[in-house]
């Protein structure tokens, strides 16, 4: 009995060994998406280099986190106050994408909640900031550009120093009351007609 106890003894180490390496090989591969780069990390040390979109082998002793290096979108409704203390309704588009050399640094110093801690946040006080140089009627004229701009300029740094890359700031859309809304365009058809 003890050979047939042998026996089955390494027929289970045999499995449990055979296990263990498929359960290895299968963590010593990693595919990154398109789009993405992976920051990896193991025992709490982040690798000082992204992996590229594909197939790579890794430590299997390692974890990773993707990260979208694809151009994303931030939408946010913001009530601002204008340069005459008039409360204006805002719509802003951030338009942004990761600087994929940059993965690992935002990963350390930021995180993966990077839209949360950096993007949100900058872009609604650089907004608020900028059009309190401004009066109501520069939201709807010439000035608007202007003014997107000028909030570009100001998280452009803010963001890069970071690893974000900032693309575009808009202003899509803006509310203001009505009574200083029917002022304003009274005021541009006499500008028109002059």
């Amino acid at each position: 009995m003890t050979d047939e106890n042998t026996k089955m003894g390494c027929i289970g180490c045999g499995v449990v060994a055979a296990l263990a390496g498929l359960v290895i090989a299968y963590k010593s591969y990693t595919t990154i998406p398109v789009g993405h780069v992976q920051v990896r990390n193991v025992f709490g040390s982040v690798y000082d280099k992204e992996l590229p979109p594909g197939l790579h082998i890794v430590n299997p002793l390692s974890g990773g986190n993707n990260i979208d290096v694809r151009t994303q979108q931030l939408e946010e409704k913001l009530e601002v106050p204008t340069k005459e203390g008039l409360i204006a309704g805002l719509d802003v588009s951030v338009v942004y994408h990761v600087n994929p050399s940059k993965a690992v640094e935002l990963y350390s110093k930021v995180g993966l909640e990077y839209r949360k801690t950096i993007i949100t946040p900058f872009i609604r006080n650089a907004t608020r900031d900028t059009v309190a140089k401004y009066v109501a009627a520069d939201l709807y004229g010439a000035a608007r550009g202007k003014i997107a701009n000028d909030v570009y300029l100001a998280i452009k740094p803010e963001y890069e120093a970071r690893g974000v890359e900032l693309e575009k700031v808009l202003l899509r859309d803006v509310r203001i009351p009505q009574k200083v809304k029917d002022a304003i365009e009274t005021k541009l058809q006499a500008q028109q007609q002059a």
